[in-house]
């Protein structure tokens, strides 16, 4: 079930939802109609936790979302991959824009998020015959906001004279534990349920400790 009550969102001086509610049952089709600029994909975008409301109140089945999930593409970068310019450094200077619009929107709800930031895999510490790096093996994760005790590298560093293979990164941190110890310091989420559940059979792996302020 959704339900929404007296939903606002404001930009500036601008109004783009104004005093919205409704209810969605489970099973029920429910659509939004009304011209351009009614507010429609503004709406959707704070049910999707993309956005935060100025005020009013969210709740999806009883629960006001707590967690998002964004993705950006464009990494694989097989061909022309530059280094201080290209296109890595263009994704990377969009990546970084697009976080500090983040934060900025956020206001201060920052100061109790944890953002964290992954790759699907690495890529090689090589350059191939096209300018580019190939599929590799680890990568870096970036855990930042303003719950996080940050400033640092947090694990061990493997170095580039010890390659996987003689082509790639090696791994030195599991990101599930850095995924457990966030879920378990910051939602209070128990190791059973982190071992059985979120990360199936991985008692073996322990979270992560000390990326949290407390």
């Amino acid at each position: 079930m959704i339900r929404v009550q007296n939903l606002v969102k404001t930009f500036g001086t601008f109004t783009a939802v104004n005093d919205v509610s409704f209810e969605v049952a489970e099973g029920e089709i429910f659509a939004f109609l009304g011209p351009n600029g009614a507010g429609k994909t503004t709406t959707i975008k704070m049910l999707t936790t993309l956005l935060k409301p100025t005020s009013g109140e969210i709740e999806l089945d009883g629960l006001n979302p707590r967690i998002a999930a964004l993705d950006m593409g464009g990494w694989d970068t097989h061909v022309n991959q530059g280094a201080e310019s290209g296109r890595l450094a263009q994704n990377f200077a969009g990546f970084a824009d697009g976080l500090d619009a983040m934060a900025q929107a956020m206001g201060p709800a920052w100061k109790e998020t944890v953002l964290v930031a992954v790759t699907e895999f690495g890529r090689t510490v090589a350059v191939n015959g096209n300018n580019g790096t190939d599929h590799g093996t680890a990568s870096a994760l970036f855990v930042m906001g303003g719950r996080v005790k940050g400033g640092r590298v947090a694990g061990d560093w493997p170095g580039l004279d010890r390659l996987e293979e003689d082509r790639d990164l090696r791994v030195a941190v599991d990101s599930r534990t850095v995924m457990k110890g966030i879920l378990r310091d910051h939602l209070g989420i128990d190791a059973a349920a982190l071992d059985s559940r979120v990360f199936p059979d991985t008692a073996g792996l322990k979270p992560f400790d000390g990326l949290i302020r407390v």
